[in-house]
Protein backbone atom coordinates (compact mmCIF):
# COMPACT_ATOMS: atom_id res chain seq x y z
CA UNK A 1 0.00 0.00 0.00
CA UNK A 2 0.91 3.34 -0.64
CA UNK A 3 -0.08 6.92 0.76
CA UNK A 4 0.74 10.38 -0.40
CA UNK A 5 0.11 13.39 2.38
CA UNK A 6 -0.22 17.08 2.02
CA UNK A 7 2.68 19.31 2.94
CA UNK A 8 0.30 22.64 3.49
CA UNK A 9 -1.12 21.27 6.65
CA UNK A 10 1.64 22.28 9.64
CA UNK A 11 1.48 21.19 12.77
CA UNK A 12 3.73 23.21 15.72
CA UNK A 13 4.41 20.00 18.01
CA UNK A 14 4.53 16.39 17.19
CA UNK A 15 2.41 16.17 19.79
CA UNK A 16 -0.62 18.07 17.96
CA UNK A 17 -1.05 15.61 15.12
CA UNK A 18 -0.16 12.51 17.03
CA UNK A 19 -3.47 12.90 18.84
CA UNK A 20 -5.40 12.62 15.64
CA UNK A 21 -3.28 11.05 13.16
CA UNK A 22 -5.13 7.63 13.46
CA UNK A 23 -8.30 9.25 12.72
CA UNK A 24 -7.25 11.59 10.15
CA UNK A 25 -6.00 9.04 8.23
CA UNK A 26 -8.91 6.42 8.57
CA UNK A 27 -10.71 8.93 7.40
CA UNK A 28 -9.08 9.21 4.33
CA UNK A 29 -8.68 5.95 3.67
CA UNK A 30 -12.94 5.38 3.97
CA UNK A 31 -13.49 8.51 2.74
CA UNK A 32 -11.26 8.62 -0.88
CA UNK A 33 -13.34 7.45 -3.80
CA UNK A 34 -12.10 6.44 -7.24
CA UNK A 35 -14.27 8.99 -8.38
CA UNK A 36 -12.41 11.72 -6.30
CA UNK A 37 -9.50 10.95 -7.49
CA UNK A 38 -10.38 11.01 -10.90
CA UNK A 39 -11.78 14.63 -10.13
CA UNK A 40 -9.02 16.00 -8.93
CA UNK A 41 -6.98 14.41 -11.34
CA UNK A 42 -9.46 16.50 -14.12
CA UNK A 43 -10.93 13.02 -15.59
CA UNK A 44 -14.70 10.65 -14.96
CA UNK A 45 -14.41 7.36 -14.37
CA UNK A 46 -16.04 5.49 -17.20
CA UNK A 47 -19.38 3.67 -15.70
CA UNK A 48 -17.78 0.43 -17.17
CA UNK A 49 -14.83 0.91 -15.03
CA UNK A 50 -13.95 -2.19 -12.13
CA UNK A 51 -10.66 -2.39 -11.81
CA UNK A 52 -8.06 -0.70 -9.60
CA UNK A 53 -7.37 2.78 -9.30
CA UNK A 54 -3.89 4.27 -9.24
CA UNK A 55 -1.23 6.73 -10.83
CA UNK A 56 2.55 6.17 -11.95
Amino acid sequence: MQAEYATDVVFKKQEYLQAIYSELTATAIYTVKPDNIATFLGHKVDPCYKGEMGNN
